[in-house]
């Protein structure tokens, strides 16, 4: 009997630490759901210089490196929301979602869908996080 629970035991040891060590990272997995087109858009040196040239203001108004939610599927859109919530507080996530969520009220006072499109937010990651280490 205490063999067989030694077994259970090692074996159930074994597959938990699979998982932990076989897991995608959030932002890999993210990166590897894109095609190549997409990828060249998001995927930018770490030396470029538009990662300390960025502003608040609507993207219509100072273009952004990176890629639109608007060019990803909804597969795409999830992986960023898991790579968001992996990497930011509960509260912290959910206050960019409520930042985000603001175009769409801003759009209805508005009208304008140009400067309002919550769509137009970007990703872009500088350096190679499958490379790179932190």
């Amino acid at each position: 009997m205490k063999k067989i629970l030694i077994i259970v035991l090692l074996i159930s040891v074994g597959i938990l630490l699979s998982f932990i060590l076989f897991k995608e990272e959030p932002a890999i997995k993210f990166l590897n759901s894109l095609n190549q087109d997409q990828r060249n858009k998001t995927q930018l040196p770490f030396e470029d210089l538009s990662k300390s040239n960025w502003h608040f203001i609507p993207s219509s108004m100072w273009p952004r490196k990176g890629i639109d939610l608007s060019d990803l599927d909804n597969n795409q859109k999830n992986l960023v929301h898991l790579l968001l919530q992996s990497s930011l507080s509960e509260s912290g996530y959910k206050k960019a979602m409520k930042i985000i969520d603001l175009e769409n009220v801003l759009l209805e006072i508005t009208g304008d869908s140009i400067m309002r499109d919550s769509d137009k937010y970007s990703v872009a990651f500088y350096g190679n996080p499958e490379k790179d280490s932190l």
